[in-house]
């Protein structure tokens, strides 16, 4: 199992809140998501081939 430090996890809180009120305001937060993937993907340490392989991952 990955373990994340407090510091990571703050991060990502203040994102997916970033995110949320983005949408509840109709903006676009395809960036912001996409920055998401890419530290979900450096936690995982995915090559680029793995990381094609997933794809985007959409939060709704």
């Amino acid at each position: 199992m990955i373990q994340i430090t407090d510091e990571q996890n703050q991060q990502f809180e203040i994102m997916v809140k970033e995110i949320q009120s983005m949408k509840n305001q109709k903006m676009d937060t395809l960036a912001l998501e996409k920055q998401i993937d890419q530290l979900i993907f450096d936690l995982y340490e995915l090559n680029d081939n793995e990381r094609n392989a997933i794809g985007y991952i959409e939060i709704k």
